[in-house]
């Protein structure tokens, strides 16, 4: 498990990075987007529209952020690897693959087809 935990670890920092530049990017080109204010409609429409979008990416990015932060603490406190749901073992290929993941494989399934957001 050790193993799987410094890959996790690398990952998880590697993904913490470029989460929080895109993040820092994404908040820069929306301030710009809407201090740049045209005054034809049609340009107006469109850079409002940039703005939303780059709003709801930051929101997506925000959210994959705080996942990858959460992991990183179990990963600190000896809980990576467990399952929030049912206290078993995540899975190893499923750690590799997923390092954020709090299921596993059946509990995030159960999850998934409740329309249930996982822990």
């Amino acid at each position: 498990m050790k193993t799987i935990a410094a890959k996790a670890m690398k990952e998880l920092r590697r993904r913490h990075d470029a989460l929080t530049r895109l993040r820092r990017e994404n908040t820069e080109d929306e301030q710009v987007a809407l201090s740049t204010r045209s005054a034809d409609w049609p340009d107006l429409a469109q850079e409002q529209e940039t703005a939303a979008v780059l709003e709801r990416l930051s929101d997506r990015e925000r959210l994959e952020l705080r996942e990858v932060d959460d992991a990183m603490m179990r990963l600190r406190d000896g809980s990576f690897g467990t399952c929030a749901r049912c206290g078993g073992a995540i899975g190893r290929q499923r750690l590799l693959a997923v390092p954020e993941a709090r299921l596993c494989v059946i509990c995030e399934s159960a999850a998934e087809s409740s329309g249930v957001r996982a822990l």
